[in-house]
């Protein structure tokens, strides 16, 4: 299946560029924006900033660097749009010949740049697309091999967090869900779907039952929070109304013994002490029912 890549035309350049023929199947070389003020903040961005972006990228290619037409062949943008440059099997301008580094890399390999600044991070949209890029280049005959462009250049690009994927091959699986950055909306996305939805029977005591059948988990949250707040505030009473009885029952046990001296009161307290243990044991808690839900 063919990546649904947006064409030259729909930037309004010619169909075919001004590049040579040739066979890029050698790999594909990751690219990024080193913060020159053009990628930087389009993650944030609205879609059409992305195509400005890419517009511009072309006018400071030909006007300030003197080449042909854009430098990459293909470029994502933040959004998960596959952009057309140059295209495949076409001469680029992307790597800069250094001795010491791999060589023709404009040549031989397909260029691919993030459209991201250095201190951004790729998108979900963005991992997502260039898997389905990847896939649609190897199709072709592209090898599978993925190049970061220090490979070819001395430059900081594509940036530490991209560089570090293609090293440690995370670039190269498919993306999965657990693996990726989650975005804003992403992030969005999730709470509303797990705490936002009327999903759950609402509990048959809710004092709105009928015309509000369906809780949000979070509205359970807050009723459970309810009542173990109420069976919290009981126990303390519990516990200071029997420190209140043991006190009195000692004062009882002091006058009885000053009345009589045949009264053992270590063996009278020992006895209620263990009957008291075992009440309290045998003590069971029970929430009334039937008695009205703290509204959520």
């Amino acid at each position: 299946m063919s990546a649904p890549i947006v064409r030259r035309t729909a930037f309004g350049w010619p169909a075919v560029p001004n590049a040579g023929i040739t066979q890029t199947n050698l790999g594909i070389i990751v690219h990024y924006d080193g913060g020159k003020g053009m990628g930087p903040g389009l993650t944030g961005k609205t879609h059409s900033h992305c195509v400005d972006y890419w517009k511009n990228t072309r006018k400071t290619h030909m006007l300030s660097n003197g080449w042909n037409d854009i430098g990459y062949a293909f470029g994502i943008c933040p959004h998960g749009e596959i952009f057309e440059g140059r295209g495949f099997n076409r001469q680029q301008a992307a790597e800069e010949p250094t001795p010491g580094k791999l060589q023709n890399g404009n040549s031989r390999y397909v260029s691919c740049t993030f459209m991201l600044g250095v201190s951004e991070k790729p998108t979900t949209p963005q991992l997502k697309a260039f898997a389905v890029f990847r896939k649609d280049m190897m199709g072709r005959g592209v090898s599978s091999l993925i190049h970061g462009h220090r490979d070819f250049t001395s430059t900081d690009c594509p940036g530490d967090t991209l560089y570090t994927m293609v090293r440690n091959g995370s670039l190269a699986k498919a993306p999965q869900e657990d693996d990726m950055p989650l975005s804003g909306s992403d992030g969005d996305f999730i709470y509303n779907a797990v705490w936002g939805k009327d999903k759950i029977a609402a509990p048959a005591q809710a004092s709105d039952v009928k015309t509000n059948p369906t809780w949000q988990p979070q509205s359970y949250l807050k009723d459970t929070n309810a009542w173990a707040r109420k069976i919290y505030n009981q126990n303390v009473q519990l516990a200071a109304a029997m420190t209140a009885q043991q006190t009195t029952i000692n004062a009882l046990v002091k006058v009885v013994a000053d009345q009589t001296k045949a009264f053992d009161s270590t063996q009278f307290l020992l006895k209620l002490r263990e009957e008291m243990s075992e009440a309290l044991q045998n003590l069971n808690v029970h929430i009334d029912v039937d008695e009205e839900s703290p509204t959520p």
